[in-house]
């Protein structure tokens, strides 16, 4: 009898979490499974509290944790600690999984093919934008015109994990993702449960749709949001890969040219949300090589490809 827990962490997000627990309490579990929801409150200060406590449901067992220090990454690893299925769905407080999610998400791990599975991610209908391209709609986690070969990593957002990859890689590291440096704690993650010989099986078609805030369709969220990226990156690049620094001659020409746009932009088109995908690129480029000097000061904190950290919590 397969027993899964299904693991996500919320703040501040009173009315969408109503939403997804709805969509969740929904959801077929097939005969015989043994079903946990965890759900972790990572220090809210609206409703999400009082809404978790009154929290019931006939098909799960229900556990509710407060982790106070913000980070999804630290809210991950406190819902792993309170979990107790042997197949972990991770997915998110926007996010409204399809009714045989469960089953479908959960079926190439109990059939022994796969140690972890990463599914799809299609974008709320009315968030779209006509002048969305291919980079934009990654930028929201949509996976809508990707192939499973174009995804190579787990995506929280929609993803299983057998619960032996914990006895490689036991968690989340801390300092990235929203709440911290803002990205790649699922890219690092992944990355080292592929370094530790695990198999991450890709299956786009099961999709859950994501209801995220509308006001990061804008040109300034954007950025942002290619900035922190870039941070990430800088992160993954010198503790993990341990990779060479960026090029500083091709940095000075991308610094330049984002500074070029922006003055453009704010000359002819103020009003515009459109950024084109090399804007965007290259702001990361930029964001990625500031980092990259400032994590240089510290020691690595990790082994190149190493699969537990050297120095700090997970």
């Amino acid at each position: 009898m397969p027993s899964v827990s299904i693991i996500f962490c919320t703040r501040n997000r009173e009315a969408s979490l109503r939403e997804t627990l709805a969509a969740i309490e929904l959801l077929t579990v097939p005969s015989g499974w043994d079903v946990q929801l965890v759900v972790v409150d990572n220090g809210s200060t609206d409703g999400t509290p009082a809404l978790l406590s009154s929290l019931r449901s006939e098909k799960y067992r229900i556990k509710t944790v407060l982790e106070p220090i913000a980070g999804v990454a630290r809210g991950r690893n406190c819902g792993l600690a309170e979990s107790t299925g042997e197949i972990i769905l991770f997915t998110d407080d926007d996010v409204r999984p399809p009714v045989d999610w469960i089953e479908r998400m959960c079926r190439p791990i109990v059939a022994g093919t796969a140690d972890a599975v990463s599914g799809g991610i299609r974008m709320a209908p009315d968030l779209s934008r006509p002048w969305f391209g291919p980079m934009h709609r990654i930028m929201v986690a949509s996976t809508e015109g990707l192939t499973d070969a174009d995804v190579k990593n787990l995506i929280c957002a929609n993803c299983a994990v057998h619960r032996r990859v914990l006895q490689f890689v036991p968690g989340f590291d801390v300092e990235l993702g929203p709440g911290t440096m803002g990205f790649g704690e699922d890219t690092l993650f992944s990355k080292q449960i592929l370094a530790a010989g695990c198999r991450i099986e890709t299956h786009l078609d099961v999709q859950v749709e994501h209801h995220f805030d509308p006001s990061r369709i804008t040109r300034t969220k954007f950025i942002d949001r290619m900035e922190r990226e870039g941070h990430s990156r800088a992160y993954l690049d010198y503790h993990w890969e341990h990779a060479q620094p960026p090029s500083t001659p091709k940095t000075m020409v991308k610094s330049a040219y984002v500074r070029v746009r922006q003055l453009l932009h704010s000359i002819a088109a103020p009003q515009s949300q459109n950024i084109s995908s090399r804007e965007l690129c290259w702001i990361a480029d930029v964001a990625c090589a500031k980092q990259y000097t400032i994590e240089q000061r510290r020691e690595r904190n990790y082994d190149r490809h190493g699969l537990v950290k050297l120095r700090g919590q997970m």
